[in-house]
Order: structure tokens, then C-alpha cells, then sequence
């Protein structure tokens, strides 16, 4: 996800590196968000919209999956 720190406009600049926990809090946080009928109701019905919260979702629901293995294993 942090290719872009490799491109040569950035490679003067130096970044921390980031706890995935966190990013990955902030991520589901923001799919929240845009699960909001209210705030994103309008883009009901368009695909590329409907794709990105559908596989989020799917990859939320597979993590959960391999937790729940993990821990009857």
C-alpha cells in the first residue's frame, strides 16, 4: 500500500512506518462510514462503488473465518 514511497518524487522524504493494526482500524472505520445509507446512499447501484464495499466485506468475513480455524485447530 505505501508503494508510492519508492517513486523518485518521494525518495527525499523520509516516513515512519505504521502500525497495521491501526491502519487496518482506520480502513474498516472509513468502510463504516461509507456504508452510511444517509451520508452514501446516492451511490447505491453504482458498480464500482458496490464492488469495493462487497469485497472489503468479503475479506472482513474471510479474516474472521481464519481466526475462527486458527482458534479450533
Amino acid at each position: 500500500m505505501y508503494d508510492f514511497r519508492k517513486y523518485g518524487l518521494y525518495k527525499h522524504m523520509k516516513f515512519r512506518d505504521i502500525d497495521e493494526a491501526i491502519l487496518d482500524g482506520v480502513k474498516e472505520k472509513l468502510l463504516e462510514g461509507f456504508r452510511n445509507e444517509e451520508e452514501f446512499g446516492y451511490m447505491a447501484g453504482y458498480e464500482p462503488w458496490e464492488k469495493l464495499i462487497f469485497d472489503r466485506f468479503c475479506y472482513y468475513l474471510g479474516g474472521v473465518k481464519q481466526l475462527l480455524d486458527e482458534k479450533a485447530a
